[in-house]
């Protein structure tokens, strides 16, 4: 399972996180999908505005790390 799909999981449990993730992208970038790209392209360096953003991606890493592979040793070990 892949990262968006264990936030959208925790999104759904906790309501008041996602809209302080819909605040934050309203504050800085515009309600308009068109605008939003144009800004993006202008600006990449403004993605790292979203701050709470960031926090809840780091948050839901930590929680459901994507690099967590079991194997079995081999058998000379």
């Amino acid at each position: 399972m892949d990262v968006a799909k264990y936030v959208f999981m925790l999104l759904q449990a906790f309501p008041e996180t996602l809209e302080k993730l819909r605040e934050e992208h309203d504050r800085v970038f515009d309600k308009d999908y068109e605008k939003t790209l144009s800004m993006l392209r202008e600006n990449p360096g403004s993605i790292k505005d979203l701050e709470y953003t960031t926090a809840v991606i780091q948050e839901t890493l930590r929680m459901f790390p994507i690099g967590l592979i079991i194997r079995d040793p081999p058998p000379d070990m």
